[in-house]
């Protein structure tokens, strides 16, 4: 079955949040982010005083199987610095910072369940 890459709806934040559990639980057991911490921080977050007032663009995409959300990635463009060359490619100028959460789904791992 193909994978959909789109860009993250509301409709996906309970999705969301399982996936990113899965991934807290496995570093920290018992401990979950609830879906409105999660929310808040897809958006500006003004008390981050050090990256954020870096961030000129902020992107979540996600990779649906199914009708299940089996992937995300959330990514920042953050500002240039002043004084780089204007001749480099974008990518180049404005870095992008990313975070991705996986599903085993989506390496084969766990088919079946």
């Amino acid at each position: 079955m193909p994978v959909q890459i789109r860009p993250f709806v509301r409709g996906d934040r309970d999705q969301l949040a399982a996936l990113v559990n899965a991934h807290v639980a496995a570093v920290v057991p018992n401990v979950s982010v609830s879906v409105q911490a999660l929310m808040s921080q897809l958006e500006r977050v003004p008390g981050e005083f050090i990256v954020d007032p870096w961030v000129t663009a902020r992107s979540t995409l996600v990779a649906v199987q199914r009708d299940r959300l089996v992937a995300a990635a959330h990514l920042l463009r953050l500002r240039g610095r002043r004084g780089r060359r204007r001749d480099l490619p974008r990518l180049r100028r404005d870095p992008v910072v990313g975070v991705v959460a996986t599903s085993p789904v989506l390496a084969g791992l766990g088919r079946g369940r």
